[in-house]
């Protein structure tokens, strides 16, 4: 805190300096799910364009073990991408919602 500021202006500034901080984790959440998810298209494409398979089924062809192996773990580390994003964007949030109850944004 500097001699210029009163405390409620050194909180809205910290406060200010968290919420810029919580959107910066969420813009690297939001990029690391959108590349996780390239990732298992090009897996889910790669397996379909193998196999050859046109006429399946969605629902078949995702109960298929073969698929299933070949796309698991970029689906599982997809959702988990996408799962930080959320959990990013909620902390956000409240950082924001804090930000509102303070009086540091109209």
């Amino acid at each position: 805190m500097t001699a210029q500021q009163t405390p409620e202006q050194f909180t809205r500034a910290r406060l200010l300096i968290e919420l810029a901080d919580e959107a910066a984790a969420y813009l690297k959440a939001k990029d690391l799910a959108r590349e996780k998810r390239h990732i298992y298209r090009r897996c889910r494409d790669q397996y379909l364009h193998r196999n050859g398979i046109n006429e399946v089924k969605w629902g078949d062809l995702v109960d298929d073990r073969a698929f299933q192996m070949a796309t698991g773990k970029p689906y599982r580390e997809w959702r988990k991408a996408r799962q930080q994003q959320y959990n990013a964007e909620r902390r956000m949030d409240r950082r924001f919602r804090k930000l509102i109850q303070q009086g540091a944004v109209q």
